[in-house]
């Protein structure tokens, strides 16, 4: 998992100041995620040969301990998808290629800009067609919208225009403008 993780770094272009790499992926079902699937086979073999070949009450002390053991080790695994998001994604996600079939971002930021996040992908439909028109995902109260050709970039607002732009303007003048404006900002 470490030399996956660099090697993803390395492969990684900066998606802005704030953001070092974005890794697009979808749940898992919950049966295959990592802290599911192989302990219920533990829990199934331990059982079997508790029952099966050492017999019920022949063993009691050994497999209750064998038990806690493995149910301590579950619990474990659990806590760390929870304290770190690059084993929850390892554990409980499944890289995707295609920005259709992802449903979350792991957004990991720069230095010293926070700590990684596993946010959900937003998608919005079209009204009229029926079909996603847009992708983007909020990291750090910021809006990161979906472009063809460049990825994922922050929402830009235009402050950058000279001082009678601003003075000479006169509003959204169409409620196709109104509408645009409002599912943008």
């Amino acid at each position: 998992n470490g030399a996956s993780l660099i090697r993803e770094m390395a492969d990684a272009v900066p998606v802005s100041d704030e953001v070092q790499y974005l890794r697009l992926c979808s749940r898992r079902p919950l049966l295959l995620r990592g802290y599911v699937a192989p302990f219920v086979a533990i829990y199934a073999l331990l059982l079997w040969l508790w029952i099966g070949v050492f017999g019920f009450w022949d063993h009691v002390e050994i497999f209750a301990i064998c038990f806690a053991v493995v149910a301590a080790l579950d619990i474990i695994v659990c806590l760390f998808c929870v304290w770190s998001v690059h084993v929850e994604c390892f554990m409980t996600c499944r890289k995707v290629s295609s920005i259709q079939d992802a449903e979350l971002v792991k957004v990991v930021p720069t230095q010293n800009n926070g700590s990684p996040e596993l946010v959900p992908l937003l998608k919005k439909k079209d009204r009229e067609t029926g079909e996603t028109s847009s992708f983007s995902f909020v990291f750090q109260k910021t809006l990161y919208l979906y472009e063809e050709g460049k990825g994922f970039v922050p929402l830009q607002f235009p402050v950058d225009l000279p001082y009678e732009h601003y003075l000479q303007w006169k509003g959204l003048a169409s409620t196709e403008q109104i509408a645009s404006a409002k599912s943008k900002y």
